[in-house]
C-alpha cells in the first residue's frame, strides 16, 4: 500500500494585490498519485465508491469526482453508495439539483461487487457501513489518520486539507479533466461547507482549489442549493432547540430529543455556534436508539476532535477536526442516563462543571 504525506511540497506563487502565498499545483508529482490509484484499482471490474453514513456535501461531491476520474481513465463507472440518509435541505437539494446518481446502502446487492473505495472515511471508522469481506482499493479522507488500518490498496490522507473535495480537484486536474459545471459546483460547495468559506481548518490547498473551479460553477444552481426550502418542521426543531439550550458561562448545551433525521445536531450546532460570547456549543439527540452529537468551537487553540473523543471514550464512536466533531453512542434502554452522564462529561472536560445554568431564552 502506498503511503502519503500528510503535507504538499509544491512551488508556490503570489496572489496579485494580495501578497498572499498560495500553492501552484506540482503536476508531476499529482500524475504519479493518481497512476498508483490507478493502478490500484485496475483489475476492479464491479467497484462501488462508499461514503460515509449521511453523507455531505464534502462527501457527496469527492465520491462523484472519483467516479468521474475511474469511467475516465479505466473505462469502469462505480456506482456511488451510502448508508443513512441524506436529510439536510441543502444536501438534498445538492443532489436534485446537480442530479446525481447515488443508491442507498440497503439497495445494493453486495454479491455483485468486488471492491470498495471509501471516501471522507476511513478502514476501521465506524461511520460507514462496508461489508468487512470485501476488499478496499482505495481511501480518500481529511481527516485524522487512523494508525494500524492499512488495509487498503492506496490511501490518500491529508488532516491537513480542509476538504476532500480539494483532494478530488488534485485528481481532475492530475487526469486533465476539466470538470463539468455540474462537478465543478459539487466539489466547490464541498469546499465552502467543510471549510465555512476557508474560514475553519482551510489550508492554502483549499484556497488553490477554490480558485481552480471557481470559473468552472453555476451561480444559478449553486444559490438554489445554498437556499434551499425548509419544510415546516425544520422551524419547529429550531424553536425546540432555542427552547432547550442552555448556557454554561462559555459553553451552549442543548438536547434536541428525538430527531427525524441523524444531522439535524450537526445543523442546529452551526446555527447555535454564531450565539455572542460562547466559545463551544454541543448538541445532541436522538435517532435509532443512538445519541447523536455535534461539537463546534471557534477557539483558536482548540481541538474538538480530540475534546469529544475524550469525553466519549468507550461510550461510543467519533470523529471530527479542531474546531467541529461528533460522535454516536447507543443508549439501549435508558437514554437518559446516556444524556446525562454526557452531560456531567462534557461540563467538567470544558471546566465549567460548577457553573450556573442558565436557559438561552428565558
Amino acid at each position: 500500500m502506498t503511503e502519503l504525506p500528510d503535507t504538499l511540497e509544491a512551488p508556490r506563487f503570489i496572489m496579485p494585490f494580495s501578497g498572499q502565498p498560495l500553492p501552484m499545483f506540482d503536476m508531476p508529482r499529482g500524475q504519479r498519485r493518481l497512476q498508483r490509484l490507478l493502478d490500484a484499482c485496475d483489475n476492479s471490474q464491479r467497484l462501488v465508491i462508499l461514503t460515509h453514513n449521511d453523507p455531505d456535501p464534502d462527501a457527496l461531491a469527492s465520491a462523484w469526482a472519483l467516479q468521474t476520474v475511474l469511467s475516465a481513465r479505466l473505462h469502469i463507472t462505480p456506482g456511488i453508495v451510502y448508508g443513512g440518509m441524506i436529510g439536510r435541505a441543502e444536501n438534498r437539494a445538492l443532489v436534485a439539483n446537480l442530479e446525481m446518481h447515488l443508491t442507498q446502502v440497503d439497495k445494493i446487492n453486495w454479491d455483485d461487487v468486488d471492491a470498495i473505495a471509501l471516501i471522507d472515511t476511513q478502514v476501521g471508522a465506524s461511520n460507514h457501513v462496508r461489508p468487512a469481506n470485501l476488499p478496499v482499493v482505495a481511501v480518500f479522507d481529511h481527516h485524522p489518520l487512523r494508525r494500524g488500518k492499512r488495509q487498503a490498496r492506496y490511501r490518500d490522507v491529508r488532516p491537513c486539507y480542509g476538504a476532500t473535495s480539494t483532494i478530488l480537484t488534485e485528481y481532475l486536474v492530475a487526469a486533465e479533466i476539466r470538470p463539468h459545471s455540474q462537478l465543478a459546483t459539487a466539489l466547490f460547495y464541498g469546499i465552502k461547507t467543510d471549510t465555512r468559506g476557508l474560514a475553519r481548518d482551510a489550508c492554502d490547498c483549499d484556497a488553490w482549489a477554490y480558485m481552480v473551479l471557481l470559473p468552472l460553477i453555476d451561480p444559478k444552481l449553486l444559490a438554489k442549493i445554498e437556499q434551499a426550502r425548509v419544510p415546516r418542521s425544520y422551524f419547529k426543531a429550531f424553536n425546540d432547540t432555542l427552547a432547550r439550550t442552555v448556557l454554561y458561562d462559555r459553553v451552549a448545551l442543548a438536547s434536541l430529543g428525538p430527531m427525524e433525521r441523524p444531522d439535524m445536531a450537526a445543523e442546529m450546532a452551526d446555527i447555535l455556534a454564531r450565539l455572542e460570547g460562547t466559545d463551544w456549543v454541543i448538541c445532541w439527540g436522538r435517532y435509532q436508539n443512538q445519541v447523536v452529537m455535534a461539537v463546534r468551537t471557534q477557539l483558536a487553540e482548540a481541538n474538538a476532535a480530540r475534546m469529544v473523543r475524550q469525553v466519549v471514550g468507550e461510550m461510543g464512536g467519533t470523529g471530527g477536526h479542531a474546531h467541529m466533531a461528533g460522535g454516536r453512542i447507543p443508549y439501549g434502554n435508558d437514554p437518559e442516563r446516556v444524556e446525562e452522564e454526557l452531560r456531567k462529561r462534557f461540563l467538567r472536560e470544558l471546566n465549567v462543571a460548577t457553573a450556573t445554568a442558565q436557559p438561552l431564552i428565558t
